[in-house]
């Protein structure tokens, strides 16, 4: 079999290295992502033929579904080696996703509506940064990873003062005891202001907050429950569903957290109000599994289980 050569490709540091830095953080993303963030000023078929022009020069590589219909990009050994020197020395160095479909749903909901204009105010702490930093490189108000490591953060800072929301999203299930060292872990960490829990089923958010108070005598109420259908359909306007902030959506959380006038934060930098009812919006890129710009058939979405 002939071994394929890789082509010759040169690199622009405003664009395609920001990309490959893209794909370390989160490993693993879309085109419709992609071409929301990088392209957005020039026709979306611009961003697909560059991720195939990265993919042919091995900086990148696209990942299937076991159907063959769904796809993803990743960062390849060359690709993280260009963009290495850029980052800070790493307390263990790697860059590829154990758990697509897991690290994709992660993203979508932490990165959610900041997929082209982020507040700058708010920095958002990936599973990627949290494992390969050392301590010394994250804000002092994250918690030991050697403790937890949760899905990321959003980390909120209005003047002197800083807020810590953490993401677990839970595709399977733990053992009691599991949930039991978690919820210790969070009762704990009280620079931790609220948790985000993205489930399948109300019965698993119980089961959670059921182990939860077997934890400890005193069990702080910050944890909030968002199912993943209603996830898929809404985006940050789904509500929660158990535990704190009932039936507020993600967005208002994430809109009180940052400012001490809510709605005049979060809702001004992205353009839209406190109110946000709006269909989805770049979080729905975030979770299209089309190859090409084009497709947005429905079964193209992203569903658990797509890439065990």
């Amino acid at each position: 079999m002939a071994i394929r050569q890789k082509i010759k490709l040169h690199l622009t540091p405003e664009r395609d290295v920001a990309i490959l830095f893209f794909l370390w953080k989160w490993k693993v993303t879309t085109t419709k992502a992609v071409a929301a963030r990088f392209f957005y000023d020039s026709n979306p078929r611009n961003a697909y033929k560059r991720l195939v022009e990265l993919a042919n020069a091995g900086f990148i590589e696209s990942r299937a579904d076991i159907t063959g219909h769904k796809f993803v990009w990743l960062l390849t050994k060359r690709g993280f080696d260009v963009i290495l020197p850029n980052l800070p020395p790493l307390r263990e160095e790697g860059f590829g996703s154990e758990h697509i479909g897991h690290d994709l749903l992660s993203s979508a909901v932490l990165l959610g509506e900041f997929l082209q204009e982020q507040p700058d105010h708010i920095e958002l702490l990936s599973e990627q940064e949290l494992r390969r930093y050392h301590d010394s490189q994250l804000p002092n108000e994250i918690p030991k990873k050697e403790l937890r490591r949760p899905d990321g953060y959003w980390f909120i800072t209005n003047g002197n003062s800083a807020k810590v929301i953490a993401l677990e999203v839970e595709i399977s299930h733990k053992s009691e005891s599991d949930y039991k060292s978690i919820g210790h872990f969070y009762n704990r960490a009280e620079t931790v202001s609220q948790v985000i829990w993205v489930v399948q089923t109300i019965g698993l958010a119980s089961r959670i907050l059921t182990s939860f108070s077997q934890s400890t005598l005193e069990q702080r109420n910050i944890h909030s429950f968002i199912l993943t259908q209603d996830f898929f359909t809404s985006g940050w306007s789904a509500q929660v569903v158990a535990g704190q902030n009932l039936n507020q959506s993600l967005f208002q959380i994430l809109d009180s957290f940052s400012s001490v006038n809510p709605g005049s934060q979060v809702g001004s930098s992205v353009g839209f109000s406190r109110g946000f009812t709006r269909a989805p919006g770049h979080f729905a890129k975030l979770l299209s599994l089309s190859r090409t710009h084009k497709d947005s058939s429905p079964y193209k979405q992203y569903a658990c289980g797509d890439f065990p």
